[in-house]
């Protein structure tokens, strides 16, 4: 994982990965004087996830960015696709 490097006026740099920036958006909203369950839904909005009553946590959207990227990349197989691959296989295997 990329380390978070700043530029001078503390902007996020390019090459930051995309599940570290709800840590640092969350902070910087409560910096500002949000309240937890506002700052974890705005950084959500932003990460284009819909607010819920109570609030976000700043681990859940990261989990879900994750697995957002993973799937975007085609690293994540559904269980459903899984099984009807291993399916598929048996199905047309000639011996």
């Amino acid at each position: 994982m990329n380390a978070t490097t700043r530029d001078e006026a503390g902007s996020l740099a390019r090459g930051s990965e995309p599940f570290e920036l709800p840590a640092v958006t969350y902070r910087l909203l409560g910096s500002k004087g949000f309240r937890s369950d506002e700052a974890g839904n705005l950084t959500a909005y932003l990460q284009g996830l819909s607010p819920v009553k109570g609030g976000w946590a700043v681990g859940e959207i990261a989990r879900l960015l994750f697995l957002r990227h993973l799937v975007e990349r085609g690293g994540a197989v559904s269980i459903q696709q899984k099984h009807g691959e291993e399916r598929d296989e048996r199905e047309t295997r000639i011996d």
